[in-house]
C-alpha cells in the first residue's frame, strides 16, 4: 500500500490547510511552525498561501523541483510514489499538495490518481 492517513492539524480538522501538512511532515516541523512561516512569507510577498503561484515560489527557492510538462501530464502521485524514491517530497497537483516519504503518500484522502505538477525533493 502507498497511502497512509495522517493530520496532523492541530484541531484534528479537515480543512484547506494541505500546504501546512505537507510542508510540516517533509520538514518534521510542527504544524504552528509552518503556519507561522508560511504566514510571514505571504505578507511579505502580498499573495494568500492558498494560491498555486505562491506555494511553487515558496518551494521553488528551498528545494530541487523535478516537473512534468505540463503540456503532456502522464505521471500520478500514485506513480510517483510507486518509484518508492528514497526520502522526503512535496507533490503539487491541480488544488492539492502531498508529501511522499520513501514511496508514501501522507494525506488526509488518498491524491494517488491525480495528475501530479511538480515533486520537490526536502531531505533523506
Amino acid at each position: 500500500m502507498h497511502f497512509k492517513y495522517y493530520n496532523n492539524n492541530p484541531y484534528g480538522r479537515h480543512v484547506s490547510d494541505c500546504t501546512i501538512r505537507a510542508i510540516s511532515l517533509a520538514t518534521n516541523r510542527p504544524w504552528e511552525v509552518i503556519f507561522d512561516e508560511l504566514s510571514n512569507y505571504a505578507r511579505e510577498e502580498g499573495i494568500t498561501f492558498s494560491e498555486v503561484e505562491f506555494i511553487n515560489d515558496y518551494l521553488s527557492k528551498r528545494y530541487e523541483r523535478f516537473c512534468q510538462d505540463p503540456k503532456n501530464k502522464t505521471e500520478t502521485v500514485g506513480d510517483f510514489a510507486n518509484l518508492k524514491l528514497p526520502g522526503r517530497w512535496l507533490v503539487t497537483m491541480g488544488g492539492h499538495i502531498t508529501c511522499v516519504i520513501d514511496g508514501v503518500i501522507y494525506d488526509i484522502f488518498d491524491p494517488s490518481d491525480r495528475y501530479m505538477w511538480c515533486a520537490y525533493y526536502v531531505s533523506d
